[in-house]
């Protein structure tokens, strides 16, 4: 969702009349031009069978029979502001405010709203703080307006303290005039995924599935579409399985969505909306961890520092398993939703959300966050101007303090050490100092298998195949941080014959 709907939305719950009657006797007007009046009536006839634009005409011909009249200009405020033309609205509600503040003090209210709609936090504040001087305010409006305040004086001191951003469109072989977002990409950088709109008609849209390789991007491959539940394929001699439902313990009646999966390969983080006469509400982020039984276990709903009364979205795990990123409106913002960033605790818990700052976060509509493995790139969405349509994915320098730790990746190769032959066999890394497994899996049919591990420590990994010798080594990745520069680990299985023999090497933290 746009921050320009959650803010329309905000609107319609507390202002259900269009067209305020004010302090006023009904049937009696701020205005006494009968010209005025009459397209005034007209207007709120026409809105009231949805033909808004014949309203906008007649409302505008009211204001020029009478420019101070206060409930035409309201009215027009509330109906530019429902097609996103804040500005427009803005004029309208300032010349409202001027008029008679306290004939609808609501009018305040909404134009503290307007105001944030287009990054004028400062006089966003004004209005807000105009709100405590004016008594007939409702409960939920003051309440609103409070937290909207936090957000304004963030927002306020974020655009005066930038943070270094020079977005860059990827072009042609990725963007289009439909809708791109929710990239991903492969931890050597070379394959990037990401999901596209196709609008096939004013009713029908459908969501697919694409790759491009890097330095191509000239003809993405098409790979799929699915719905709001959440499926799994494999990457088999080159070609992707048919996309299986994950099962009822994670999929539920309601919306799942936008997974997101450790690199370790036990904890997939999504987004749960729930389904509500047709409109999904409360996104929540989730997590389900993989037992030894190879099954997801219940989805555990992550902590208020992530979590909040408001739409949580665009989940990512980052390759280091210690970095969350997404997107939220509770957290204190630039109004609506802001991408956060938040850190695992030494206890496991996640820290504090950290808002990435402006210009990467503005009142437009940005999200879906991707920071590549080096953790030094990372992909958005965006719907700003100059693209080439709807939304678009750019691509940008993360500034070092929201940077994830430092990553490396390790490409393997398993193989018959006699006869050279590639094998698939099951791989598992541990982290020599905690003694904790990193991640198992298997090498493919080539033999190969690509995994990404935290710099600067020492690692055992285990190797078994069936008619093979148990294989056991350690490595150090020690001073290695360039992720530009894999290490290479080779690994000769055995076959087993008679009287063959397999060397466990030890490795000392001493």
């Amino acid at each position: 969702m746009t921050k320009h709907k959650i803010i329309f939305l905000f609107l319609v719950s507390f202002f259900l009349n269009v067209f305020p009657q004010g302090n006023l006797p009904p049937g009696t007007y701020t205005s006494s031009n009968k010209k005025a009046i009459k397209f005034y009536e007209e207007g709120k006839k026409y809105y009231e069978v949805r033909r808004d634009k014949e309203a906008e005409e007649v409302l505008k011909k009211a204001l020029k029979e009478d420019d101070n009249f206060v409930e035409a200009h309201s009215a027009l405020a509330y109906l530019l502001m429902g097609y996103n033309r804040s500005e427009e609205a803005i004029v309208h509600f300032e010349k409202a405010v001027a008029i008679n503040a306290k004939f609808y003090p609501q009018n305040i209210y909404f134009l503290a709203n307007a105001y944030m709609s287009v990054g004028k936090y400062d006089d966003a504040i004004k209005s807000y703080e105009m709100l405590s001087k004016f008594d007939r305010i409702s409960p939920a409006t003051k309440e609103a307006a409070a937290k909207e305040l936090i957000n304004a004086k963030f927002g306020s001191q974020a655009v005066k303290n930038p943070k270094p951003f020079k977005p860059v469109n990827m072009g042609t072989g990725v963007n289009t005039n439909f809708a791109e977002y929710f990239p991903s990409i492969t931890a050597d950088g070379k394959q990037f995924l990401f999901t596209r709109e196709i609008v096939l008609s004013e009713i029908s849209r459908q969501e697919d599935f694409y790759l491009s390789k890097k330095g191509d991007y000239g003809s993405p491959d098409r790979k799929g579409y699915g719905s709001c539940d959440i499926f799994y394929s494999q990457k088999r001699d080159g070609k992707w399985t048919k996309p299986v439902n994950i099962g009822p313990t994670v999929n539920t009646a309601n919306w799942e969505t936008q997974p997101s999966f450790s690199s370790d390969g036990k904890t997939l983080y999504f987004v749960r909306g729930l389904i509500s006469r047709g409109a999904i509400k409360e996104q929540d982020i989730y997590m389900s961890v993989i037992g030894a039984d190879g099954k997801f276990g219940a989805p555990v709903k992550l902590s208020d520092k992530i979590n909040t009364p408001e739409q949580e979205e665009s989940v990512f795990i980052h390759p280091d398993n210690q970095t969350l990123y997404f997107s939220s409106a509770g957290h204190p913002g630039m109004g609506g939703l802001d991408i956060f960033m938040s850190r695992r605790q030494p206890d496991g818990s996640w820290g504090e959300a950290i808002n990435l700052g402006y210009p990467i976060n503005t009142y437009a509509t940005d999200n879906s966050l991707l920071v590549d493995p080096a953790g030094k790139l990372a992909y958005f969405a965006s719907d700003r101007a100059g693209g080439f349509g709807a939304l678009d994915i750019y691509q940008f320098e993360l500034p070092e303090d929201v940077r994830p730790e430092k990553l490396t990746y390790v490409k393997g190769k398993t193989y018959n050490a006699k006869t050279k032959i590639p094998v698939s066999a099951k791989f598992e890394l541990i982290d020599l100092e905690t003694q904790q497994s990193v991640t198992e899996s298997y090498s493919d049919n080539a033999g190969q298998f690509l995994v990404t591990l935290t710099g600067s420590k020492n690692y055992l990994v285990n190797v078994s195949k069936d008619g093979y010798l148990f294989y056991s080594d350690n490595f150090s990745l020690k001073g290695k941080t360039d992720f530009n520069k894999p290490y290479l680990l080779d690994i000769p299985l055995q076959p087993i014959d008679t009287g063959s023999t397999v060397e466990l090497k030890m490795y000392s933290l001493m």
